[in-house]
């Protein structure tokens, strides 16, 4: 798993890289993820009857750009992540990119010792070698600066009560760093009690150095996504939205990337713009995701929506490919633009 072209990137070079430098390295970070989770299910020492290590790669794979953002943007060397756990390969893939593997004593990880880790997804160890947990852990070669993930709905608390814990300090006299706290949550995982309990508190406390980011990829292992949009009033993004802005929160949706937006521009697009908003059920949006036939796509749309039958012949089969899968959360120049925001805010 060697990967010297991308070591030792420096950050103030990856703030100012190109689209496509960024895309190149997060495309990356998914091979190694992925191999991380292969290597893990197809070990040699795996014996009949051993539980499956599973790995999540959708989950690594909808986080990608997001965690990209985070680690090759947005974050400073100060700041803390909690990423959400089924995601936990990918953070680990970019760590490993970015050479910030370390002992306990924080001394890197030689070349080998970091390719041995990241060879040894749930791996069982003496102790003579680097491993990683199947959820972040303390034992793992980048436990610095992150909150471990092993219980869903915990690590994004841990982040606001820790952002407390740095302003109460600096209130009280002591030197702390200038650190931001992000939280990358999953949408199911936003249905945890414990996340409900915080949110109103932190509003209260006017916490400006937290940020949750909801990774909404309408996939849960819990159950079905569907949305009783009647009683909801619209789709769990709409709830969530009201909810947080209810309890004090500022919400920012990057709901679409820059491909959409010149779409959206078209004439007919805010048809477009409606049909992904509000028509679709996340069901339906995965079944259209698997589509490779776009003749046959727009036909099929244009028959259950003859009002967007205009809108889909001027576009071209590539345009329409592209428009339904340019979500917000995989534009990192779109993510990078809302994190701006959000530290100008803090």
């Amino acid at each position: 798993m060697a990967d010297s072209q991308f070591k030792n990137l420096k950050p103030e070079v990856l703030k100012s890289a190109k689209p496509e430098v960024l895309d190149a390295i997060a495309r990356r970070a998914l091979y190694l993820s992925t191999q991380m989770i292969w290597q893990a299910n197809h070990r040699s020492d795996k014996e009949k009857g051993d539980p499956k290590i599973g790995g999540h790669p959708a989950a690594c794979a909808s986080s990608l750009h997001i965690m990209g953002a985070l680690h090759l943007i947005a974050k400073s060397g100060f700041d803390h992540i909690a990423n959400k756990p089924h995601a936990s390969p990918v953070d680990h893939s970019y760590n490993y990119l970015l050479d910030l593997l370390v002992k306990n004593d924080l001394s890197k990880l030689t070349q080998e010792q970091a390719d041995q880790a990241m060879n040894g997804l749930r791996k069982f160890t003496d102790g003579s070698e680097f491993v990683f947990q199947s959820y972040h852990s303390a034992y793992d070669p980048d436990h610095h600066n992150f909150f471990p993930s092993g219980t869903v709905g915990i690590p994004p608390v841990e982040a606001g009560y820790m952002a407390l814990a740095y302003r109460y300090a600096r209130e009280h006299g002591y030197e702390v760093p200038d650190a931001h706290f992000w939280a990358v949550c999953g949408d199911s995982e936003f249905r945890e009690g414990s996340m409900y309990e915080a949110v109103p508190d932190f509003a209260e406390r006017e916490i400006g150095t937290l940020t949750w980011i909801l990774d909404y990829n309408r996939q849960s292992l819990d159950g079905h996504r569907i949305t009783n949009k009647e009683i909801m009033n619209g789709t769990d993004a709409d709830r969530v939205e009201r909810t947080m802005a209810a309890n004090g929160w500022e919400v920012i949706q990057v709901r679409h990337g820059s491909k959409r937006q010149a779409l959206f521009a078209k004439k007919d697009g805010a048809l477009f713009q409606n049909f992904l908003e509000k028509e679709l059920e996340d069901y339906e949006l995965q079944s259209l995701l698997l589509v490779q036939d776009m003749k046959a796509l727009k036909k099929g749309i244009a028959k259950e929506h003859p009002n967007m039958k205009k809108f889909l012949d001027s576009v071209t089969d590539e345009e329409l490919y592209d428009g339904l899968r340019d979500f917000g959360g995989h534009d990192m120049l779109a993510t990078k633009r809302s994190s701006r925001t959000v530290k100008r805010n803090a």
